[in-house]
């Protein structure tokens, strides 16, 4: 049996440009990617405008086995809000259920203790899987 690995580090910007992204989410990065000149400019601006915690932006990666699979974090909408984001590669997808439900917890317990009163989130219309996900972080439909 293979022996995998599974590590939450600090999100960089290259990691836009490693992470195996979705077809539908690629599309959407794609204009943060030309406007702003590239993809580690596009993933900085990130954690430019990230929520911080004793100084550190709130954004973060998983690796699986030393590659990116699912970056997130939260950035500012107001001085007491945020608003969540992720990327999601197509190995997360695939991974084990295990991997998904740490990823899960390590990701909420970043959420709960954010500096801030409200974290919102968006998810595309229909896609179920977005949804659910967001429900097992805590995140209630409005």
């Amino acid at each position: 049996m293979t022996q995998h690995s599974l590590l939450v580090v600090p999100f960089e910007g290259w990691h836009v440009d490693i992470i195996d992204l979705r077809p539908e989410q690629k599309r959407l990065t794609q204009w943060g990617i030309q406007t702003l000149g590239g993809p580690e400019a596009y993933g900085n601006s990130f954690i430019e405008y990230a929520v911080t915690s004793d100084g550190v932006p709130m954004c973060y990666t998983a690796l699986w086995d030393g590659v990116p699979i699912f970056s997130a974090g939260l950035m500012h909408t107001a001085p007491h809000s945020a608003m969540a984001w992720a990327l999601v590669g197509n190995p997360f997808l695939t991974s084990p259920s295990a991997v998904k439900r740490e990823v899960v917890g390590i990701l909420k317990s970043y959420i709960d203790k954010a500096p801030v009163h409200r974290v919102s989130a968006e998810v595309e219309v229909g896609f179920e899987k977005a949804m659910s996900f967001l429900e097992r972080l805590g995140f209630e439909a409005e």
